[in-house]
């Protein structure tokens, strides 16, 4: 290990021993309560579990990496969308709830350490193609090529984009989840706040099988067809086509539609849990369907 890696690998550490004392802090200090504080505790646990992996025995660890990031990116997500404030949702209007949802005050000192941390991070995940010192010799032997590193980091940002979202739904209760219950409401849904809680468990399901290729077919189609349909019952398409548009257009949800899709094509590949089961079922005399990996 050179001088830069332990550099990174130090950094690393730091800025994950910093993000986690300003959560337990913030969480304590705030009275922020059992809802937050068990999201954030675990996730916590997570990203500690994750850097272990990532870095056991001296190597960096993949699915570490992408784990670490994943609960670096949901406490980051917690305490940016945190109301420390009473929301009034009568007094909102129309352009109002998602944006009180979804932005919030925050926590600054959280933030920057986890974006930080998320710096680090990201650095470590997009340097492992080149740790790998690939060759046509390799390339002959089945390893991944620099291609399929490019789709596998494609893949592992379409799930953990997921997270801006099921944070809200799921993770921070109090004011996030009451507007956004207040929101599926007016657009029709029954029963919004099961609706609200069944949007947070699909988009947390489909971002960790994205991000770790766990089933990445059946993801695709998942992802693909809940964009399609949550877009729709938010009235975005009738809005028009430019994201920028006042409530959004459907612009960037087309995009990322049409990219989680190619997914039901291209499948984990051979950098995900899917190419891990396949070997592992396979010396069983069992093979994972295809239409699954």
């Amino acid at each position: 290990m050179n001088t830069f890696d332990k550099t990174l690998r130090l950094l690393t550490l730091i800025a994950a021993t910093f993000t986690v004392i300003l959560s337990v802090k913030a969480v304590v200090d705030n009275g922020l309560g059992s809802w937050v504080s068990t999201s954030a505790g675990l996730f916590i646990a997570v990203l500690i579990a994750s850097l272990l992996k990532t870095y056991n025995k001296g190597q960096v660890n993949f699915f570490g990496l992408i784990g670490a990031l994943f609960a670096q990116l949901t406490l980051g997500r917690i305490f940016s969308t945190i109301h420390l404030e009473s929301i009034d949702i009568s007094m909102l209007s129309s352009l109002d709830p998602l944006m009180v949802a979804e932005t919030g005050p925050g926590i600054p000192s959280i933030e920057l350490t986890s974006t930080l941390l998320f710096v680090l991070l990201a650095l470590q995940l997009i340097a492992l193609p080149w740790r790998s010192k690939l060759s046509l010799t390799q390339l002959a032997t089945g390893k991944p090529d620099h291609y399929a590193w490019g789709m596998t980091l494609v893949r592992i940002y379409v799930g953990l984009m997921f997270i801006a979202h099921f944070t809200g739904h799921l993770l921070v209760g109090g004011n996030p989840f009451a507007v956004f219950a207040d929101y599926f409401g007016s657009i029709g849904l029954p029963f919004p706040e099961a609706f609200v809680i069944l949007a947070g468990i699909i988009e947390i399901s489909l971002a960790i099988m994205l991000s770790f290729g766990l089933f990445t077919r059946l993801a695709g189609f998942g992802s693909a067809v809940y964009l399609f349909v949550s877009v729709g019952l938010g009235g975005h398409y009738s809005v028009g086509y430019v994201w920028v548009l006042p409530t959004g257009g459907w612009e960037f949800p087309a995009m990322w539609i049409f990219v989680s899709g190619i997914f039901m094509l291209a499948g984990g590949g051979k950098l995900s849990l899917d190419y891990l089961l396949r070997k592992k079922l396979g010396q069983n005399s069992i093979s994972l369907p295809e239409y699954l990996a």
